[in-house]
């Protein structure tokens, strides 16, 4: 994944019902910055606003000449205080997704531990946890903030 790459969501509305071929509306459109600094897709959640109409072809080309040190969302940022002809109009929704980066689960998939670096399995019982030990300390139901 580039530096650069981002997503942009072209939302369309499709009519199958007519009876010559189908019909097909612009509904609007978002885009999100998905490219992490260190080369992965920016796993997480994300609400985006969503713009009226089709993806304007003046935001694709300011896309393409994007400098390194400056993301997708500002560019529209930028539209949005540009000439007012070439202003997205936003529209009173946005769109929540999910992205995540099918590359990383390996990542976490993975024990962080190798297990020969956790012991020989037959002296656990000498590192048993004994609560006689721990008399007077603090039980680990105090330590968590209850809510209501």
């Amino acid at each position: 994944v580039g530096r650069r790459t981002c997503l942009i969501l072209d939302l369309r509305a499709v009519d199958l019902t007519v009876k010559k071929g189908s019909y097909v509306a612009p509904l609007g459109w978002a885009v999100v910055d998905v490219a992490e600094s260190v080369g992965f897709v920016r796993s997480g959640s994300f609400q985006v606003p969503l713009f009226e109409g089709p993806v304007p072809p003046v935001l694709l080309e300011r896309l393409r000449e994007l400098p390194p040190d400056q993301s997708a969302e500002e560019v529209v940022r930028t539209l949005l205080k540009g000439p007012k002809a070439q202003r997205p109009k936003p529209s009173q929704t946005s769109l929540f997704l999910r992205v995540a980066d099918a590359a990383r689960q390996a990542h976490f998939a993975v024990p962080l531990a190798d297990p020969a670096f956790l012991g020989d399995p037959s002296t656990a019982r000498a590192h048993a946890y004994d609560p006689k030990q721990t008399a007077g300390d603090k039980k680990s139901e105090a330590l968590i903030p209850r809510s209501g």
